[in-house]
Order: structure tokens, then C-alpha cells, then sequence
């Protein structure tokens, strides 16, 4: 049963893979332009948390319960990128798309293969992390998170798998988690929790606050880049280590 649904997902991921990829190269702005996407963190969490402080500052008469869902979800995409991490490093190895030799993947003009964290791709933590911010936009408003939606879907995880850094079942998978962590984290009686020491500080020592806040926001556009990079210099090691 296992090595079925295995032959399963490989099948949905090497059609579409393909597919994709036979669009390489045949356009130098196109592959620009979403190479530029897959890589600035400006255009990834940069607008995703624009969207967060748009929200928070939104005047619609529920500031309140909107300001416990903005902080309990911020906390949710955190849980959530430690989950992909932690899930890609126990679970078996996962070559990238770009690196993987039986899928002579072209890559896209622009791309350079150096830039790309060589531990395993599954699951996509790109994913989780920014499908959880815009999961919380969309409790606070529904426009605005199915926008927000949208622009994760087309210009985070479309850009991850057209340049090889993700298979289809890796997005999927770290989607499913940040859908599933940020639900779980915004049901009222978990959110107030989680919310109820932020805002106690917002209102005490509003200055603490927002730097907390901007240091925060800061780190979730990035994708905790400085924390992740820490972490596959480490991974590095481990492997090495293990391999001696």
C-alpha cells in the first residue's frame, strides 16, 4: 500500500514537474521575473506582513479580537515552520527537483543552484509559514485573505516548484500543515490564551511592544532566514558527521 500511494504522489509530481519545466528557458523575463519572486524575501513575507500591520491597524469596530488573531496567528506560522523543519529532518532524505539527476530538470534562467539549502525538500516550510499569515489575514478579513491567499499560491509556491526547489507534494504538504496549525491555534479559547500576555504588554509598555513586534515582523518576512541558515550549517555538519 505504501509503495502505491508512493508511485502515486511521484506520478502527480514528476507530470507537473515536467510540465513546468518545459516552459524553461524560453523566456528570459519570464524565468526572471519568477526567479526574482522565489528568491527577495521583500516580495514573499514582505507583503504577507504588510497585509499583517494593514490588519492590525484596521478600524472595523472588532480591534480587539482581530488584534488576539493577528498575534495568535503570527505565533501559528512560528509553530508551523518549526514543524515542516522538524518533519524534513526525520523524515527520510528528499533530493530537490533542481538536484536530482533522473529528472534532467532545466533550470530556469537566473537561478543559481548555490543559492538553494541542499537539505531535504519535504515539506515545504515556505509553504507552511506564509499559508499560516494568510490564513490569520483571512480570519480577520475575507478580502483581504483571499488575496493574500492568492499571492502565496502564485507568487510563493508557484516560483518554489517552476525553479526546482520544491516538488508539488512538498508545497502540498506544508500547506496542509499551516492550514491545519493556524485552525487549530485560532479557536477562541486557545487564541485568547496565546494573545492574552502580548496585549497585556501592548497596553503597560506599548514602546516593548512594537519592537518585539518589528523584530518579529522582521523575522516572518525573512522566513526566519538567519535562523534557517544557522540551521542548515548545522544539518551540514550533522550529515558529515554522520557519513565519517
Amino acid at each position: 500500500m505504501v509503495s502505491f500511494w508512493r508511485a502515486i504522489v511521484a506520478s502527480f509530481d514528476n507530470s507537473i514537474l515536467g510540465f513546468l519545466n518545459s516552459f524553461s528557458q524560453r523566456s528570459w523575463l519570464f524565468d526572471h521575473v519568477v526567479s526574482t519572486f522565489e528568491g527577495e524575501a521583500l516580495l514573499k513575507g514582505g507583503v504577507l506582513t504588510a497585509f499583517l500591520w494593514w490588519a492590525w491597524f484596521w478600524e472595523n469596530g472588532r480591534k480587539d479580537r482581530d488584534r488576539a488573531i493577528l498575534i495568535a496567528g503570527s505565533m501559528s506560522a512560528i509553530v508551523s515552520l518549526a514543524i515542516c523543519r522538524i518533519a524534513a529532518f526525520v523524515l527520510p532524505y528528499r533530493e530537490r527537483p533542481a538536484f536530482a539527476a533522473s529528472l534532467h530538470f532545466q533550470r530556469p534562467l537566473g537561478i543559481d543552484p548555490n543559492t538553494l539549502i541542499s537539505w531535504s525538500s519535504f515539506p515545504s516550510d515556505h509553504a507552511g509559514i506564509f499559508i499560516s499569515l494568510a490564513t490569520t489575514i483571512f480570519f480577520v478579513s475575507r478580502r483581504a485573505g483571499v488575496l493574500a491567499i492568492v499571492y502565496t499560491m502564485a507568487a510563493i509556491c508557484f516560483p518554489r516548484v517552476y525553479t526546482g526547489d520544491h516538488y508539488p507534494s512538498d508545497i502540498a504538504a506544508g500547506l496542509a500543515i499551516g492550514f491545519a496549525v493556524t485552525r487549530l491555534m485560532l479557536r477562541p479559547s486557545l487564541r485568547d490564551v496565546l494573545a492574552k500576555w502580548p496585549l497585556r504588554l501592548l497596553e503597560a509598555k506599548p514602546a516593548f511592544f512594537y519592537v518585539g513586534a518589528y523584530l518579529a515582523s522582521l523575522l516572518l518576512t525573512t522566513n526566519f532566514d538567519v535562523v534557517r541558515r544557522a540551521g542548515a550549517v548545522l544539518f551540514r555538519g550533522l550529515r558529515t558527521r554522520g557519513g565519517m
